[in-house]
């Protein structure tokens, strides 16, 4: 209903309505096409203002002639509207950040306005807005952490961010004084495509306390942030001998040994091997023969109340590598909140020794059953009347 009174508004242009559509514009945006959660309230409001914008520019096949020339007074009240829609997505694209699940129809609809301004206008105007978009999406891209934690996510505010960068480069043409046409935003593009790299080929790196709250790189893991990506590579490349030079130098780069291999035999690395599962979850590393003790850790991991005792534990050892109970900590923390695809649990295998002090030898097989013994004596001795609860 809201969408149909807002349409009924729209075919009036009163003064009175167009204020309404002014001062509720930011409410249209935000409030419809970022935080709304229902998919079809956000696909019908960005058709909604798509089709508000067609009809205020001229472009409605349904306006016959005589209709266009009785409201040529009302050109410029029009044309201000569909800039004020295109002002507020504008305006809110660092917005997007907060709403990666629910951002595609917000790029869509500002895909859309964006490219009818560019072929309306072929101005300094025009230019002047397509080079702050692209720099502020620039700015969002240097710094942009992904939901995306394997092939199966889609992180749409990254998507979206990559596919405007993509338009406005293509679609933003001047003509020279030679009448001929040129495209600025190709120009000094080393700043966006170094970005753009990163997203693509930056390897993840091993946190230093082994747990890391950021989202390992890549950030872009999924077909469509990927290929978003490599779109905006092509696009710089596109027509311009500089760009199309600079991109093959730092593609050959990343080809060579000594970027992207660890060592000589891991020529075919691939990122998604790293990745935490699309389950969800995390493996442990078999270190040999300690499939019992791997397998008793995750079981003991998945009872909720158990793993939050146990993460609640102080640890007062001064000698974490000798920590039983920093040890299962680290265990228990990793497989709770890690991001890649298994931790290896070599430290807690040291720390737990035996009857006699000697760390666990991994390479030998162990009866379950004692080792789950042994293993509760040890964590009553850590906790006392907690780990006993």
């Amino acid at each position: 209903p809201g969408l149909l009174l807002v349409l009924v508004v729209s075919l009036r242009l009163s003064n009175s309505d167009m204020k309404i559509l002014h001062n509720h514009s930011k409410d249209f945006v935000v409030k419809g096409l970022l935080e709304a959660r229902e998919e079809r309230l956000q696909e019908n409001m960005k058709a909604t203002l798509i089709e508000l914008c067609e009809h205020f520019s001229g472009e409605n096949k349904y306006m016959d002639e005589k209709l266009i020339r009785t409201e040529a007074k009302q050109k410029t009240r029009l044309q201000m509207l569909n800039e004020l829609i295109l002002d507020q997505l504008l305006q809110h694209v660092p917005m997007s950040v907060k709403h990666p699940h629910h951002s595609q129809h917000f790029f869509e609809a500002l895909q859309t306005l964006m490219q009818r301004q560019l072929k309306a206008s072929n101005g300094n105007h025009a230019t002047e807005i397509a080079m702050k978009l692209l720099k502020d999406v620039q700015k969002v891209l240097n710094e942009y952490e992904s939901i995306e934690k394997s092939v199966s996510d889609v992180d749409y505010t990254l998507c979206g961010l990559l596919q405007v960068a993509s338009l406005v480069i293509k679609d933003t043409v001047k003509i020279d004084e030679k009448k001929m046409e040129i495209y600025p935003l190709k120009e000094q593009a080393t700043d966006m495509i170094e970005i753009i790299f990163q997203i693509l080929f930056k390897l993840p790196k091993l946190p230093k306390r082994g747990i890391s709250s950021r989202n390992p790189d890549p950030q872009a893991k999924s077909h469509n942030s990927r290929s978003a990506a490599f779109r905006v590579l092509v696009t710089f490349a596109d027509d311009h001998m500089v760009n199309y030079h600079y991109i093959c130098k730092k593609v050959l780069k990343h080809m060579d040994g000594n970027t992207i291999r660890f060592s000589p035999n891991e020529w075919n690395y691939s990122w998604v091997d790293q990745c935490k599962s699309p389950s969800g979850y995390v493996g442990l590393v078999n270190l040999g023969c300690i499939c019992y003790m791997n397998s008793l850790l995750q079981q003991l991991h998945m009872i909720p109340e158990f793993r939050r005792q146990v993460l609640a534990l102080e640890c007062k050892a001064k000698d974490k590598a000798e920590s039983f109970l920093y040890q299962l900590q680290s265990v228990f923390g990793n497989l709770q909140e890690s991001r890649q695809m298994c931790f290896n649990p070599h430290g807690f295998v040291h720390a737990f020794k035996d009857l006699d002090g000697n760390p666990t030898n991994p390479s030998v097989q162990q009866d379950v059953n004692e080792f789950f013994n042994r293993f509760c004596l040890r964590l009553e001795e850590c906790g006392g009347s907690v780990s006993k609860n």
